[in-house]
Parts: C-alpha cells; structure tokens; sequence
C-alpha cells in the first residue's frame, strides 16, 4: 500500500499500525495492513506499484513489524471478490473510512502475506505467469495509452502478417490479450495461440468471440520452454507459419528444446517470424545516455538483463542476429532482418511525447518509417524482426554464407550484408 496513488514513498502513519516490506531486502516501503486468521494483507494503491509487481513476481518478500526484526513471508495475490471486500471491511474498521478509501477505493487486488521460513524463489515460468497475469488487467488500456509501444507494434504487424500471408493455420506463441492474433484471425487464418498465462488467454478469447473470430481460434495455456510436451500431440507439419512478437522468445534463457519442436511443427518453407530485442542496438543506447542512465545502456550490452535493468520489469535474454542464426540453423535459415524502429524511443518516453505534441509525433513516425525500411540499419534499432523459413532435405541449413568481419569489428560482414524476402 504506498503512500498516496502511483507512488511508492513511504507512507509516514503517526500511531496507525504499519509494517515495512521489501522485496529484496534493499528496497522497503511502508504500508497500512489487516490481520486475519495468522494472515496479513495489504493492498496498493497504485496497481503497478513496483513493490507489490516484485512481490507477486517472485511469490515472497520480508516484513518488519513496528521496528521489529525481518521476517520472511509468502506473497499471494488475490482477487476473490469475497476477500477482497473482507480486507477493505477490516481496513476501514482499522485506519477509518475517510483514511482508507483515500487510497484504496475502488482496488480489486490484494496481497496476502504468509509469515513463516524464507520461501525459495518460485520456478521461472511461475514467475512469468503471475507477471502476465497481474498485467491482463490493464495491458490493453496500457497500450492505448503508449503511443510508442502502439506504434512499434503495429510495425511488427504488418511485417508479421506480410510473412505469413500464404499459410493457412498459423501457430502464436506469446499472444497476450490478441493484437497480432485478432489481425491473423480476421484475415482468415486459423490459429492455435500459446501462452503461460490464463488471464491474458481469457481476454484473447473473450475479445476474439465479441469479433465474430472464434471459430478459428484454439488456446493452449503453455510455456513455450514446455512446447515439446505441451504439443506433443499434433503431426508434424501442422502450420503454414509461425509467429511471435514482442516477449515470448526474450525471456527464455534456453531456447535448445523448443527449436527442433517448431522444426517439427513446420513443413518445408514454412516461415518462422519473430520480433526480439537487439543486442545492444545503437538507438537504445543512445537513448539511455541522453536520459542519464549510462548503466541502462552498458547493461544493454549484455547477453542477460536482469529485471528493471533496462525498465522491463522481468529478465531478459538478449541475443545477436548471428546467435539466433546458430541457434536455428539446423532446421531453418534466414530470410530477412530488419529493424522494427531505428529511431523511436524506449516506451517510457512520455517526456519526450509531450514535447512532440501530436503533430511533431506523427512527422516524426512517418521519417522513422522511411529510416526503419533500411534493412542495413537493423543495428541501430531496439527491437528486431527476424524471418527464417523451414528447410527442407534438399536444402541446406543454417544461415547464410557471410565475409568472416575484421578483427575487432561486431558481426561487421553481418550488418553489411544483403537480406531477400522470404519466398513465402
């Protein structure tokens, strides 16, 4: 429970009862809790507060009670409409109506807090779900909101759908509430999306069946570290393309099960076409050092991000043109590089937007449209979009041939060299 809405200071309480919790026993905020049945809640005031995403993230945090000692907790998010009226009930009989409805009317989550010995940190695709999860919610009405995450996704939309026009059953792995799936369905594809996370399954199927689009939509709720098993059940050569855009392949630190699954799933010339981060991309890092965050942009650099590093909220899994070459090349090989956006800045911009103004954005969109068509620019942009297409055993695997680059010189050959469309 911070402090006033969307903020996370600390909350000063004179004799109100008030607990201290961190996530990571450096960080620690100060909060208004109720007590039920050995169990402590509280609730945020801002729904992306840090705190409470980290807490819920990894499923523990620590608290102190009135300067007392640290303690380890069990964080458990909860929306039962049932608990949640209880704990506002006790909330208003504890710190007052007037107090508590200042800052949490109106707020349909809490966290319950488990006192007892230091949980381990819960499994990667745990974590992952409880993230996607919380983020349903509000993903769409935040991406209406970001104009640049609007922006780079609509480019990567067009580029997917480009790819992937000639197939007819279309495998998405990482759909979220459906922005690329929605633009498949209603140009007659059918697809089968796969996601770890429940919540955003059920807005993606809820807003397909308000489109008229369901009849050609199947979920499955489903890491894609998990695909071997999880679609063990389908024949080889079940799609005509594959795609993924914006998360899903950023945050598996090991790829090496999944691949021969899709080699598996796809028949000869079949496209894969995904978007990932780029590592580390000029643009970004240029960005970064304008807004004062030099470690942001070093950390860039790197094959492994950790969360809040360079302000996305998981780890994340950076990998170079050539690494995602090597990590395909037995079952496909590339197609097409290019950058989503050579110019555009990182989502958290809204300084930056507001100075624009409409009209400067709009201009300012239209010159990065034409910049971003260069695919021998893709080194200066955040996010990539690659393609590969399924060989076949006639073909030869792997990526294309390339001049060894000089001594000293970062994949020089590669961001020199020319890229053809895929023949799909």
């Amino acid at each position: 429970m911070s402090a006033a809405p969307s903020t996370d200071t600390p909350l000063t309480t004179g004799r109100r009862p008030s607990l201290d919790l961190s996530p990571d026993l450096v960080a620690w905020v100060r909060l208004l809790y109720v007590e039920e049945n050995g169990r402590l809640f509280v609730v945020a005031s801002d729904p992306a507060a840090d705190w409470m995403a980290r807490a819920v993230r990894e499923g523990r945090a620590w608290i102190r009670l009135e300067d007392g000692p640290e303690r380890p907790v069990t964080a458990e998010p909860t929306r039962e409409p049932e608990v949640v009226a209880r704990v506002h009930a006790l909330g208003r009989d504890r710190y007052g109506h007037d107090t508590w409805d200042a800052y949490f009317r109106g707020t349909d989550e809490v966290l319950a807090l488990d006192p007892g010995e230091a949980p381990d940190r819960l499994p990667l695709h745990t974590r992952l779900q409880r993230e996607f999860d919380r983020a349903a919610v509000v993903y769409d009405r935040a991406l209406e909101g970001n104009p640049v995450e609007r922006y780079l996704k609509e480019r990567a939309a067009a580029l997917i759908e480009e790819t992937v026009r000639r197939a007819d059953r279309v495998l998405e792995i990482g759909p979220g509430t459906g922005f690329h799936t929605l633009r498949l369905l209603a140009r007659g594809h059918r697809v089968l999306a796969v996601d770890l996370s429940p919540k955003m399954l059920d807005t993606l199927v809820a807003r397909a069946r308000s489109r008229g689009l369901a009849d050609r939509l199947e979920v499955r709720e489903l890491a894609l570290g998990h695909i071997g098993s999880g679609l063990a059940d389908l024949p080889s050569g079940s799609f005509g393309g594959i795609v993924s855009a914006f998360g899903a392949f950023d945050l598996e630190p090991d790829l090496d099960r999944a691949v021969p699954t899709l080699g598996r799933l796809a028949s000869p010339g079949t496209a894969l076409a995904f978007t990932a981060l780029n590592r580390p991309g000029w643009g970004p890092m240029a960005w970064e050092l304008a807004a004062g965050r030099p470690g942001a942009a070093f950390r860039r650099t790197r094959a492994v991000v950790p969360a809040g590093g360079i302000g996305y909220s998981l780890e994340l899994h950076l990998r170079t043109p050539s690494t995602w070459d090597a990590l395909l090349q037995d079952h496909f090989r590339r197609a097409r590089l290019l950058p989503i956006s050579v110019l555009s800045p990182p989502f958290r911009s809204e300084r930056l937007l507001r100075w624009l103004g409409g009209e400067g954005a709009t201009r300012a969109r239209q010159f990065d449209e034409r910049v971003s068509a260069h695919a021998s620019l893709w080194s200066g942009a955040e996010w990539l979009f690659h393609a590969y297409v399924r060989t076949g055993p006639n073909d030869i695997a792997g990526p294309l041939r390339r001049a060894r680059p000089r001594r000293g010189s970062r994949d020089r050959a590669e961001r020199s060299r020319a890229v053809p469309r895929p023949p799909v």
